[in-house]
């Protein structure tokens, strides 16, 4: 099982900002498997973190575990990036 991910990279620079994440949107009949979908902030303690990005996804049957599916700010020692959207349109879990 793979992963779809959207995630921000690290910046290089001494006190520079870490890159957003990107957006990941999927429409499908069935949304299975074990892997995890995000577009999370790139974040290593060392900058300013990046921000979340957005995930939709659009789904009639689902089996993907709870918490695989994220869009979280980076971690930063500058500061945190705020987290970012998921928006999920289907029959729960």
């Amino acid at each position: 099982d793979g992963s779809i991910r959207a995630d921000g990279g690290l910046s290089s620079g001494s006190a520079s900002g870490d890159g957003s994440g990107g957006t990941v949107n999927i429409v499908t009949e069935t949304l299975s498997g074990t892997g995890f979908i995000t577009a999370n902030g790139g974040g290593n303690r060392r900058h300013t973190g990046g921000g979340g990005g957005r995930v939709a996804i659009s789904y009639s049957a689902s089996s993907l575990p709870d918490g695989h599916i994220t869009s979280a700010g980076g971690a930063g020692n500058y500061g945190n990036g705020q987290d970012g959207t998921v928006v999920i349109n289907g029959v729960q879990q």
